[in-house]
């Protein structure tokens, strides 16, 4: 096996993008899949991770693993000060995810949602989601996977996966709904090889049922222009609201 972050492989490639809001182990998870340190992670108080960056796997599966800034919410709730990123600029960053799976592989394959275990869901998360929808368009579900970092958690805790699902907000119930349930759970810390590769194993099996399922024909949404659309003057949010489906709801 052979790691080339700059590497174009083959149009059988497997290419997937990684986002999610700051803590829910997004790098980690990219770097776990690799195999590799390929991306910045450490505990921290504020992101790491500020531009969108990739890395390649040449071996039994050809993977492209693509690592996106933490989403910031619109309503400014998540801004991270003066001279940082912006939401605007982030959801820009996270536009790029296709025209870097476009030109290392044959198209983006799979979205990959991570949440911290560890956080305790909030209206920021539900909020987090729905910005992700409007980037990335109503076929986000048809491509989406929802990952959960610190599997070791629940295993300290002797709490299955499902266990775990049954006490869920409605707003992460109806977003596994949509996408069909395709849901699993990863230990980054783990350094026993045999447990990671079945982590790997599971999500690979996951995405090609969904590739085929998808006909094998990848996301193609024009992410940039609807973030274009999403920042234009007349969809611009005020303190203390966000959009849905073009729609102003105060919360």
């Amino acid at each position: 096996m052979s790691i080339d972050s700059r590497s174009p492989l083959r149009k059988d490639t497997v290419s997937m993008v990684l986002v999610g809001m700051i803590g829910s182990g997004k790098s980690s998870t990219g770097n776990n899949i690799l195999g590799v340190e390929r991306f910045r992670s450490r505990r921290s108080l504020v992101s790491i991770t500020q531009e969108t960056d990739w890395g390649t796997n040449i071996g039994e599966n050809n993977l492209i693993v693509i690592d996106t800034p933490p989403i910031l919410l619109r309503d400014g709730s998540t801004n991270r000060g003066k001279g940082g990123p912006t939401p605007k600029s982030v959801a820009l960053e996270i536009s790029k995810c296709t025209e870097i799976a476009n030109m290392e592989g044959g198209g983006l394959d799979a979205i990959i949602l991570t949440f911290n275990i560890n956080d305790r869901l909030t209206p920021e998360h539900q909020k987090c989601l729905r910005d992700l929808e409007l980037i990335f368009g109503p076929d986000i579900h048809r491509y989406l996977i929802v990952l959960f970092t610190r599997e070791d958690q629940l295993s300290d805790d002797g709490v299955s996966l499902t266990d775990f699902l049954l006490d869920t907000p409605e707003f992460l119930r109806n977003l596994l709904y949509k996408c069909g349930n395709r849901v699993l759970a990863f230990d980054n810390k783990t350094k026993d090889k045999n447990t990671r590769q079945t982590q790997i194993s599971s999500l690979m099996s996951m995405i090609h049922v969904m590739k085929k399922k998808n006909n094998n024909k990848p996301y193609d949404t024009d992410i940039r222009k609807n973030v274009v659309a999403m920042y234009s003057s007349r969809n611009e949010l005020s303190p203390g609201c966000f959009a849905c489906c073009q729609q102003c709801v105060i919360i």
